[in-house]
């Protein structure tokens, strides 16, 4: 990446003077995720894979714009609620939707307000949000299920319009953006939206079913409870069995060959493997007795917590015995 940099002396000449520099940035995969009762779970799983960022907003353009002068994103992964671009809890005032019309009618106020300048500044985003006033308004339906007039995209959208479209400008070529979020899926054109915001190869996934943002485990011997609260949507199933409503499961959207792909599977995305980062693993409503039990063993085998639950109750090296016969079963957890 190149950056420009005021330097002094270059070449015998004292002044300052702008300098063009190639700067190497770290490549990560980056796991966002937007609710505070999502986060402990990534506290439990074992990850290399993964560096995870709590941010109740995307509206914060500030926090992604300092990820960005450190990053560049081999695959993304957004953990959130459908549409919303914060943490669920907050208030109709706070919460930031983004859908399809409504990243539409940002793209028109954009055209409104000129040429997009390189650093997205506070100035330009209220340009932008002051000519979607002449152009756009909507009827929001509040929390209490009454309708709202708003004349104009309200400026935390734009915020968070523009957080979405730099971190995903670096992305890099073959890389993933993984929305794990309820229903995207079933509208392919917000997919596509996402993936307007990158020049590069990539795919953007979304999933037509409501899909798991946290994930927590009860171990029972016998009908009696022995454990609890351990477990991860990382290396997981992403559909409850439940929630296996539309058969199609993830779509993603392929820039690259501009198609939109409907996989009629389940995603299961790694915290630890050499090889890659995830899988679309075909399945039915009902998981079968083999993908029932990989998933219970894949949630203890990848818990923090667990483990120092089993030592703590079976010892060291019982413990032990019991990972290597894990390992045998599943040769792929220990890749």
């Amino acid at each position: 990446m190149e950056r420009i940099f005021r330097i002094k002396e270059v070449n015998g000449d004292t002044s300052f003077q702008d300098k063009t520099l190639v700067v190497d940035k770290k490549k990560i995969n980056l796991l966002i995720v937007l609710d505070d009762d999502s986060i402990e779970q990534f506290s439990d799983v074992k990850n290399d894979i993964w560096v995870v960022k709590y941010i109740r907003t995307f509206a914060d353009i500030q926090f992604f714009k300092e990820l960005n002068n450190k990053y560049e994103y081999k695959n993304i992964c957004i953990v959130h609620h459908g549409y919303t671009y914060s943490d669920r809890s907050f208030n109709d005032a706070n919460k930031v939707h983004l859908d399809t019309a409504v990243m539409k009618e940002i793209k028109k106020a954009i055209l409104l307000a000129g040429e997009e300048p390189a650093e997205i500044d506070d100035k330009y985003i209220t340009d932008v949000f002051e000519k979607s006033k002449t152009i756009t308004v909507f009827n929001i339906e509040s929390a209490d299920k009454s309708k709202k007039k708003i004349i104009g995209v309200p400026k935390k959208w734009i915020e968070a319009f523009f957080s979405l479209k730099i971190i995903i400008n670096e992305l890099l070529d073959n890389g993933c953006l993984f929305s794990v979020a309820c229903w995207e899926g079933k509208t392919p054109d917000f997919l596509i939206e996402l993936a307007s915001f990158s020049n590069k190869k990539i795919k953007v996934f979304g999933c037509t079913n409501y899909v798991k943002v946290s994930q927590n485990n009860d171990y029972r011997q016998q009908g009696k409870l022995i454990y609890n609260g351990y477990g991860s949507i990382l290396n997981n199933f992403l559909v409850a069995s439940e929630d296996w409503i539309r058969t199609d499961g993830w779509i993603y959207y392929d820039s690259e060959e501009k198609k939109t792909v409907t996989t009629k599977k389940d995603l299961w995305i790694y915290s630890k493997n050499r090889s890659k980062i995830y899988d679309l693993i075909d399945r039915k409503k009902e998981l079968t007795k083999n993908q029932s039990d990989k998933l219970e063993y894949a949630q203890q085998y990848f818990s923090n917590s667990w483990e120092t639950f089993y030592i703590k109750k079976y010892g060291k090296n019982n413990f032990d015995l019991w990972k290597k016969g894990v390992e045998n079963k599943y040769p792929d957890f220990k890749q």
